[in-house]
């Protein structure tokens, strides 16, 4: 799995991010590419029924420049791949390190692009993996524990 582009941003409260884009085949060089100002939206989404949800799906949008034939490349490609080839990954930098903030995988039916000139905002969204664990069968293995299904589903 190969990094494929990467912006750094600050934040509008100081915080130093870093976006990533894996590509599980890609191995040239990575690119960077610039975000609108706000960065990303990261948004949690719970039962509205339950107010103790156990489990809260989350998802993050950015909204990137697509301002070369690089990200033309990278759009090619995800539009050809559903949900199995590209990741994402928020950093945030503690003052020394990038450390992880969040992570998930691209949904490419939910990336929106502009039919205009470039500079153009291309939006791309993905999703923390946790809604793929509902078409994914519970076996009964010796010793199996729910956090160690859970952990193989989401991996």
């Amino acid at each position: 799995m190969g990094l494929r582009l990467y912006s750094e941003f600050k934040s509008s409260n100081g915080k130093q991010y870093k976006i990533e884009i894996y590509d599980n085949e890609w191995t040239p060089a990575s690119s960077s590419f610039n975000v609108t100002s706000e960065g990303f939206d990261l948004q949690y989404n719970g039962e509205t029924d339950d107010i103790v949800s156990p489990i809260v799906a989350s998802q993050c949008v950015i909204q990137a420049y697509n301002t070369d034939s690089v990200f033309d490349t990278f759009l090619t490609h995800l539009q050809q791949h559903q949900e199995d080839r590209f990741t994402m990954r928020i950093l945030l930098h503690d003052g020394s390190n990038y450390n992880m903030y969040w992570a998930g995988v691209i949904l490419q039916d939910l990336v929106s692009d502009e039919d205009a000139v470039k500079p153009r905002v291309v939006e791309i969204t993905a999703t923390d993996g946790i809604g793929f664990l509902a078409n994914k069968e519970y076996e009964t293995i010796a010793d199996v524990t729910i956090e160690d299904f859970i952990e193989s589903a989401v991996n």
